[in-house]
């Protein structure tokens, strides 16, 4: 009886460890009546709480309002059988086109609201200035964006953390670091094959319970405790992009727990499963996760001043995926190609500690047009373009210049570096081994004309010469 007694008092505290919210995002210092969720609004001016049928109707309105530029869908549905909508933004937004791809995500978490409605009101700013506004009208004309108000609506609904099966969705996804049991809620799923299904450059999720810019790795490779720097090989970028958010954002930026209101994940708050690691290593997403108020769930007086501070940033945020190379892949007979090209810094990473846990991130290219967008900062790379059944390019070497602008409509038309890349079928007998390329290559700045031409050629000898070799066509 005495070890029966003991089995249950050790089974109700282990349960309760389980439930029990992660520190990182547990302090909820709201005070949230449970009358607050205004039912059924539908106006993307209002600064009022949008129900997921207010939500609904004001998406569909918009699909209809602005149909020259929003196209409204469904990535799946949630556990009480909830369309999870996402809204396209772009000029043209039933047609694939050679513009990079960015993503914004709230209410992964059902309790931390203000991501959704400032997601809300940024889609009604979008629809409001497009054609009016000479800054929004170039960023949506060259940018393909994704805009998903909440991925966890009965979570909303049900005023909680969780989804409808208690499951946290940002402990959820697959984790390069630590593999779980678990299985993928709805939620998780359906986004996980919107994304993989797309070639998204950069984005961001938006939570709430500190006021912060939050970048990879929230995982650690050897630790499973707090407070250890878990670096990415693009720590420097992720630093940058995350700046470019706090430093529009007066609260955030002049934060008095995080430096200039960035702050890598794991050295913050580690944690395994979340969506902002899982876009990046296995999507190859720069990606991070932004903290918009101490309080989760804050009061409906609050939401005007809460967008007024986060107007800037989620533009200035969203241009940065204007950034670096882009280009297309394609095969000898002119067909796009689905690549996988790998960036990286001539500097070497061998003297930085703590090293990098994962030293390559893949970019991939949109399989129906051939085209990628890599963000990268200034600097020299070095360039893997690889294709089943296609030889690979390796050790291509492409110089990003400092962009022209550092914000605006200026970043937007003149930062990118182009370059293609053209590859020729491989077979058994006359595949190029490691390290073997040649490779002719033209690389402009986009905007206006060019202003750098450099063609860069690498031909080691094989013992074949009369077989065919990866090349490039700008």
């Amino acid at each position: 009886m005495f070890s029966l007694k003991l089995s249950l008092i050790f089974f109700s505290f282990f349960s309760t460890i389980i439930l029990v919210r992660p520190p990182r995002e547990a302090i909820d210092k709201s005070i949230r009546p449970k009358t607050q969720v205004t039912q059924n609004q539908t106006d993307g001016h209002a600064f009022t709480y949008h129900d997921y049928t207010g939500m609904s109707i004001f998406l569909s309105n918009i699909a209809q309002n602005c149909s020259s530029i929003a196209r409204l869908f469904s990535i799946g549905r949630s556990v009480q059988g909830r369309e999870i909508w996402a809204l396209r933004l772009t000029d043209n937004p039933t047609k694939e086109e050679d513009e990079p791809e960015f993503l914004y995500i709230a209410n992964m978490h059902g309790d931390e609201t203000i991501g959704r409605e400032v997601l809300i009101h940024l889609i009604q700013d979008i629809c409001d200035n497009y054609g009016v506004d000479e800054y929004i009208t170039t960023l949506v004309n060259e940018t393909d964006i994704y805009i998903i108000p909440t991925i966890n609506p009965d979570g909303f609904e049900l005023q909680q953390r969780p989804n409808a099966n208690y499951q946290d969705l940002n402990r959820n996804f697959p984790d390069q670091f630590l593999s779980s049991s678990e299985s993928f809620q709805p939620e998780t799923s359906s986004v996980m094959n919107f994304i993989q299904n797309k070639s998204f450059s950069l984005g961001a999720n938006m939570h709430g319970g500190s006021v912060c810019c939050n970048y990879p790795w929230d995982g650690a490779k050897y630790h499973r405790s707090s407070g250890y720097y878990s670096r990415s090989p693009d720590d420097s970028l992720y630093q940058s992009l995350c700046t470019s958010y706090s430093k529009a954002n007066k609260l955030m930026f002049n934060s008095t727990e995080f430096p200039n209101g960035i702050t890598n994940g794991a050295d913050w708050y580690v944690l395994f499963g979340g969506l902002q690691d899982f876009s990046y290593a296995y999507n190859g997403m720069l990606h991070v996760t932004l903290e918009l108020t101490e309080t989760k769930f804050p009061a409906e007086s609050y939401l005007e001043s809460e967008w007024e501070n986060n107007h800037d940033s989620v533009y200035r945020y969203m241009e940065q995926v204007h950034r670096g190379v882009r280009g297309f892949v394609i095969s000898d007979d002119n067909s796009p190609l689905a690549a996988n090209l790998v960036f990286q810094p001539f500097q070497s990473v061998s003297n930085i500690e703590p090293q990098p846990a994962a030293q390559e991130i893949t970019t991939r290219t949109d399989k129906s047009l051939g085209d990628f967008h890599r963000v990268l900062l200034p600097g020299n790379y070095r360039v893997k373009v690889a294709a089943d059944g296609y030889n690979t390019i390796q050790n291509f070497v492409v110089e990003v210049p400092t962009p022209n602008s550092e914000t605006g409509i200026g970043l937007i038309k003149s930062s990118w570096v182009s370059v293609n890349f053209t590859l020729t079928k491989s077979s058994s007998k006359e595949a190029l081994t490691s390290g073997e390329t040649a490779a002719v290559v033209i690389v402009s700045i986009i905007g206006g004309f060019s202003i750098a031409i450099v063609i860069y050629f690498y031909l080691q000898r094989r013992k074949n010469p009369e077989s065919p070799t990866s090349k490039m066509l700008v």
